[in-house]
C-alpha cells in the first residue's frame, strides 16, 4: 500500500481512532507521488532509507531519483526529524537541498542511549543493521525506553524472499537456500550475493546462484551485465 491511492485507502477503511503512532511507506514512480502521500499523511519523522535503483526505469536519472524521494523531507511537518544515513545526505548536500527548520539525523552509529545495543546489532546481517541503524535514531526521537528496543532487535525477521534462508528440496535431495526474489535491484541482488557467500562459507559448502537478472534497471543490459560480474566474483557456479 506504498503508493498514493494504497495509503489513501488504508487511512480511509482501517485506520482505527484509538492509533497513536501509524508508520506508513511511501514509495516513488514519479515525481510528486511522495509529496501527494505526505498531503494524506504528512510526517512527523520522516525516513529516507536509501536513493535504490529500483525504479530508475520511470524516473530516468538518479538526479530525478533523488528529487523524487526527497519530497519525503521537503514536504514532511515544519519541524520533522529527518532520519537518513550519511550517504543519502551527501547525495542531498550535492543536490543543493536543505530542509530550514526541521531536525537532520544521521544515522551511521548508535545514539549513546542505546550504546547497550551494539551487540545485538554485531549479531545482525549487514544488511539488517543498517536498517536497525535507522530504527535507533527513530526510537531516539520518540523517547522509547531501550528494554524495549533490547526486545525488538532480539525478535528481528528476515521478510518473505529478501534474504530469506530456507530448505530447497529437489532430485531426493535437500539445499540450503537464501531467497532474494521479491524486489530485486542491482543494490539488492549484489547485497544479498554477499550474504549468500557468508552462508555458504559458514556451511563449508559450494554457493551455486540462480539469477534471473533485474528487470527494472534503467539500462537493464548495463545492470545486469554489473550483476553477472558479481556473480562471477562471488559463487563458484552460477
Amino acid at each position: 500500500i506504498n503508493t498514493e491511492t494504497g495509503v489513501a485507502r488504508w487511512i480511509a477503511h482501517a485506520l482505527l481512532p484509538t492509533t497513536t503512532l501509524l508508520i506508513l511507506e511511501a514509495d516513488a514512480y514519479a515525481e510528486g507521488d511522495i509529496a501527494r502521500m505526505c498531503d494524506i499523511a504528512q510526517p512527523h519523522v520522516s525516513i529516507i532509507t536509501a536513493f535504490g535503483d529500483q525504479h530508475m526505469e520511470r524516473l530516468g536519472t538518479h538526479a530525478q531519483l533523488v528529487q523524487a524521494t526527497q519530497e519525503a523531507f521537503a514536504c514532511a511537518h515544519e519541524t520533522a526529524t529527518l532520519v537518513a544515513r550519511e550517504d543519502v545526505w551527501e547525495a542531498l548536500r550535492a543536490g543543493s537541498y536543505t530542509y530550514a527548520g526541521k531536525t537532520e539525523c544521521t544515522a551511521d552509529r548508535v545514539h549513546a542511549d542505546y550504546a547497550d545495543c551494539e551487540g545485538a546489532l554485531l549479531a545482525l546481517s549487514t544488511t539488517h543493521r543498517s536498517a536497525a541503524l535507522l530504527s535507533l535514531a527513530v526510537a531516539h526521537s520518540l523517547h522509547v525506553p531501550i528494554r524495549f528496543v533490547m526486545a525488538a532487535l532480539a525478535n528481528v525477521h528476515t521478510p518473505h524472499r529478501r534474504q530469506e534462508l530456507k530448505k530447497i528440496h529437489a532430485g531426493g535431495s535437500v539445499y540450503d537456500g537464501l531467497d532474494d526474489s521479491y524486489n530485486i535491484s542491482l543494490i539488492t541482488a549484489t547485497h544479498a550475493l554477499r550474504a549468500a557467500r557468508a552462508e555458504a562459507d559458514r556451511l563449508r559448502k559450494k554457493l551455486v546462484v540462480l539469477a534471473a537478472g533485474i528487470p527494472e534497471a534503467l539500462d537493464a543490459g548495463s545492470e545486469n551485465t554489473k550483476l553477472a560480474l558479481s556473480c562471477l566474483e562471488i559463487a563458484d557456479h552460477t
